[in-house]
C-alpha cells in the first residue's frame, strides 16, 4: 500500500490524510486513472473533469488542501509530472505501483 508510517502528520500538523480519512479520494483518483488513462498516466485536468461529473463531493478542500497537486503528493500514492502542452506544461499522474 502507498501510506507511511509518518505520513498522517504534515508539516502544518496532523493531516486528515489518515489511512481511513483519504481512502475516499484516493479510491476516486484511481477510478479517474482507471477512466482517463493513456499508459497508465491520466491528465489531472481530465480527471478532475472525470471526477466532478462522477464523485462530486471527492474535492481537495475536503481533505485540507488547496489543490490537486497537493492531494496528489500528500496522499503519497501518486506520481505527479509536468510534460509539455501546447499551450504550457499540462500536469499529469498515475498510481505508484
Amino acid at each position: 500500500m502507498c501510506f507511511h508510517p509518518w505520513s498522517m502528520f504534515s508539516r502544518h500538523g496532523w493531516s486528515k490524510f489518515g489511512r481511513r480519512a483519504h481512502a475516499g479520494i484516493v479510491r476516486a483518483l484511481r477510478a479517474a486513472i482507471e477512466a482517463n488513462a493513456v499508459d497508465g498516466w491520466a491528465r489531472l485536468d481530465e480527471a478532475r473533469q472525470w471526477l466532478a461529473q462522477h464523485d462530486p463531493d471527492q474535492i481537495p478542500n475536503r481533505y485540507g488542501c488547496h489543490t490537486w497537486p497537493q492531494v496528489l503528493s500528500e496522499s503519497r500514492c501518486f506520481q505527479l509530472e509536468y510534460r509539455p502542452g501546447p499551450t504550457g506544461k499540462v500536469a499529469w499522474f498515475r498510481a505508484k505501483a
